[in-house]
């Protein structure tokens, strides 16, 4: 993450989902106006962070050691923050 991104954050919080009928994990960032919806999202478990970087990892880290897949982060407010399609971690 540069610094743009890191000074930029607005006090996001990402946390990690599963999707595609929970046979994935992806993260999910959320401003801090929107934090009342983490509760609509199938959550991985409970921890947040305030780093993508380390969203993302522990995202990848789950993903591999259940052998599921992993699907790149797309923020909902910030397209400069996606990962690329090629990061994808495929089991």
């Amino acid at each position: 993450m540069d610094e743009f991104e890191k000074d930029d954050n607005f006090g996001n919080i990402y946390f990690v989902i599963y999707t595609q009928n929970k046979t994935a994990l992806t993260v999910v960032d959320l401003s801090p106006s929107a934090r009342h919806e983490r509760s609509e999202f199938p959550t991985v478990n409970d921890q947040d962070f305030y780093d993508r970087d380390e969203a993302t990892d522990h995202a990848r880290s789950l993903s591999e050691k259940y052998s599921l897949e992993y699907a790149p982060f797309e923020s909902r407010y910030d397209n400069r923050l996606n990962e690329p399609a090629a990061d994808q971690l495929a089991l």
